[in-house]
């Protein structure tokens, strides 16, 4: 995925948009996330808008935190094709109903808008009540801070792979089928990637058992 022309955190901008619009959006307190998960949520967000939603559901917030990450994972052997990935999760969604490739394509080209754009986008969105979080995107992000301070022994940041890896945790949302039933397979490969990253026991076996689920 090609480089954003101006990274998000690197924007006055957008840190006075969390401090306006995260508390609009019921989310838990700011200060608990890192600007890695800022722009997972920030990034997120803006998937529900590509994919004409009206609410910002744990896939968006999947998709986020690829983007976030510029889409490249050293590690796993290769770079994740965010809009393949995009288009493989979003119709795993009860939501979407056959989505044409139309559709995808239109999404791909409007992911690559500068932040700037999108952070007009949001605001405009939010303000009119036209975005709301889920029930399931809201308590992910409070996973994610538990999972944060277990790792470390002590109340501490939550980053964007601790979201990743609440996301993929919660057995019911559409990303955890993904990696549940080995579809996509970038799904599974960016789970080794993340519990490799914090290099976490729990987290390692969460995705050993995601990949070796016990017969049903």
């Amino acid at each position: 995925m090609p480089s954003l022309r101006r990274q998000p955190d690197d924007m006055p901008e957008f840190k006075a948009f969390v401090e306006e619009y995260w508390p609009q959006l019921g989310l838990p307190d700011s200060q608990d996330y890192s600007p890695s998960a800022h722009e997972s949520v920030f990034y997120g967000a803006h998937e529900a808008i590509l994919h004409k939603h009206d609410y910002v559901g744990s896939e968006h917030l999947f998709l986020g935190v690829l983007r976030a990450s510029g889409g490249s994972f050293h590690g796993i052997g290769q770079s994740l094709d965010i809009d393949d990935l995009a288009r493989r999760v979003m119709r795993m969604s009860s939501n979407l109903v056959s989505p044409s490739e139309e559709h995808f394509a239109r999404a791909a080209v409007e992911r690559q808008a500068d932040a700037g754009s999108i952070l007009r986008c949001l605001s405009e969105r939010i303000e009119h009540g036209q975005l709301v979080m889920t029930p399931r995107s809201v308590a992910n992000l409070r996973r994610a801070t538990t999972l944060a301070s277990d790792q470390h022994g002590r109340p501490t940041r939550a980053d964007a792979e601790h979201l990743a890896l609440a996301i993929a945790e919660d057995q019911d949302g559409v990303v955890a089928r993904a990696v549940r039933d080995g579809q996509p397979e970038q799904v599974q490969q960016f789970s080794r990637w993340v519990a490799g990253r914090i290099a976490w026991g729990p987290l390692l076996n969460l995705v050993e058992s995601a990949e070796h689920p016990t017969e049903r």
